[in-house]
């Protein structure tokens, strides 16, 4: 669900960053006129929060945008669940739990299992990191991705964006990442923008990725969701 962290603090989320630091820099993205990214609308003030009451679930199904901007259903899903409560030291957590649906292997990266909790309206895991959803001033988490790869900073931005998927129209907040390859592949960008989209009440509802050494740009979408 939700997580992320002030520059002194580390994120731990969906996205990809310790396979990042292991294979090709896979990280959520999209293009500057993406049009699951639209321009800030006036700011409604809307109060953000995300579930998770046992039995809610999500299911995305996974696409391919390549260097012309046309979309193609790569034929993957994945879900992800509450499957109840566990302890650890003091605090209870939820386990988020995910699982592969169609296709032949998850075409995004996804953690299989997390243990979140409600602090005061922010998610936190296990280490005491989460999102600062409600900043949307400071840089929030800077993040090196080691040697010879890339840098990111990560910001809170387009509040209150109206962004549609295949299960409904949100207002949504967009957890950005500008993404600053060290060693650029000259074919491609050296600065490229990553995006974890969530929505008021629903959780995340897009996240894009992509290969350093691909134009094409990978996402996740939500298709359809219950909170119980």
């Amino acid at each position: 669900m939700f997580r992320t962290s002030p520059p002194s603090k580390r994120l731990v989320s969906y996205s990809v960053f310790t396979l990042l630091a292991v294979s090709l820099a896979l990280t959520s993205c999209r293009k500057e006129d993406d049009p699951e990214i639209p321009n800030d609308p006036a700011p409604q003030s809307t109060t953000y929060s995300f579930p998770l009451t046992d039995g809610s679930y999500w299911i995305y199904q996974h696409e391919q945008t390549d260097s012309n901007g046309i979309v193609t259903d790569v034929g993957r899903t994945d879900s992800a669940y509450v499957e109840g409560d566990t302890i650890v030291g003091a605090n209870t957590y939820k386990k988020i739990r995910t699982v592969q649906g169609s296709g032949s292997q998850f075409f995004l990266p996804v953690y299989p299992l997390e243990l979140v909790r409600d602090s005061a309206g922010y998610i936190v895991d296990v280490n005491g990191e989460f999102i600062e959803h409600t900043n949307f001033t400071d840089t929030l988490k800077y993040f090196d991705f080691g040697p010879g790869m890339c840098d990111g900073w990560y910001f809170m931005r387009h509040k209150d964006s109206s962004v549609t998927v295949p299960a409904g129209t949100f207002l949504t907040i967009d957890y950005e990442c500008h993404m600053h390859s060290i060693f650029p592949n000259p074919n491609l960008p050296a600065l490229r923008y990553t995006h974890e989209v969530f929505a008021n009440g629903i959780g995340k509802i897009v996240q894009t990725t992509f290969y350093s050494n691909s134009a094409s740009y990978y996402q996740r979408r939500l298709l359809r969701y219950h909170i119980q």
